[in-house]
């Protein structure tokens, strides 16, 4: 019988547990929940005991030192034995009956990787939903695609959406092409997004919004800039540009990925790695919007601030 498993990283977000898991384990659909503490120091730990006790044929709880969201989703990789394994963040939550239909439209498919819409909930707003959704702009809707093919639509339409919660993967794909999180970084869902388009063979998008994406204080993406982030969308960059040459991949939309992360280093804090700038300029070819990118750059470039990589000996 088909099986999802539903991953989830928890760390410290106790206040958003029970609706997150509410509409999670409403969904009619044989699945498991993969509940990763993440070495919370609230009550969370506390919170998925209780609804462990409560779903115990539906709920697997790994508790664990804290190590980051990506070192979190890939225990829940390695610990799934469903068919397809989705990413839900616990601060969010989905609609459950959307939630479902995605579901089963992506069993049907047979795809390696299956993508979908979500909605900004923000509480600023009492928690009334917003108005922008965001929507792909991909017009291959429900159309299977390669991966490669995918990845370059969205950057043409410049509707790159990395979220690791809008996909559902297959895991056999995951597992056989040893793709994972990278750990210890920031945006892992750049590259993770980039390096599993790269290799899957069947890729399909459905417009449909099942989504709600929290916009609040306190989370990873709504900090300020700092050291680590901007060395992670340093390492993000190296590890795009080596996926590109390793692969022989010949696109000028592709090789755009990895100026891309460079790019939001210097409009976050006027700052950039020279080394791998000039690395992915032997990349040779961009899209209109890089070669923008790469002249102001060049111009700018004795000015800003040269951050290391994380690894030094890199």
């Amino acid at each position: 019988m088909s099986k999802i498993s539903i991953v989830v990283p928890i760390y410290n977000t106790a206040p958003y547990l029970k609706q997150c898991f509410d509409s999670l384990l409403a969904v009619d659909f044989d699945k498991e929940l993969i509940l990763i503490n993440d070495g919370s120091s609230d009550n969370s730990l506390d919170i998925i005991k209780s609804y462990l006790k409560k779903y115990p044929k539906e709920i697997i709880l790994i508790d664990k030192n804290n190590e980051g969201q990506g070192e979190a989703r890939n225990n829940g990789i390695k610990q799934a034995s469903g068919e397809y394994i989705s990413f839900i963040d616990s601060d969010d939550f989905v609609d459950t009956k959307k939630y479902e239909t995605f579901i089963n439209l992506s069993f049907k498919s047979n795809a390696d990787i299956c993508f979908a819409d979500g909605r900004l909930y923000g509480e600023k707003l009492h928690n009334k939903l917003l108005s922008r959704k965001f929507y792909f702009k991909n017009k291959n809707n429900k159309k299977i695609l390669t991966g490669l093919k995918y990845l370059e639509d969205s950057v043409k339409l410049h509707s790159v959406r990395p979220e690791a919660w809008l996909g559902i993967y297959k895991k056999n794909f995951l597992i056989y092409n040893n793709l994972f999180f990278k750990a210890k970084i920031i945006y892992e869902d750049n590259l993770f997004f980039f390096s599993t388009l790269c290799l899957a063979k069947k890729v399909i998008y459905f417009k449909h919004d099942f989504y709600f994406y929290r916009k609040r204080e306190g989370s990873i993406m709504s900090k300020k800039v700092s050291l680590h982030s901007l060395q992670s969308l340093c390492s993000i960059s190296k590890c795009e540009r080596q996926t590109i040459q390793n692969n022989n991949l010949k696109s000028r939309y592709l090789n755009s990925m990895p100026l891309s992360e460079l790019w939001a280093m210097y409009k976050s804090k006027r700052a950039i790695n020279k080394k791998e700038f000039f690395e992915v300029l032997k990349l040779l070819h961009f899209n209109l919007k890089g070669y923008k990118r790469i002249i102001i750059l060049l111009f700018k470039l004795k000015k800003l601030e040269d951050i290391d990589y994380m690894d030094k000996n890199d």
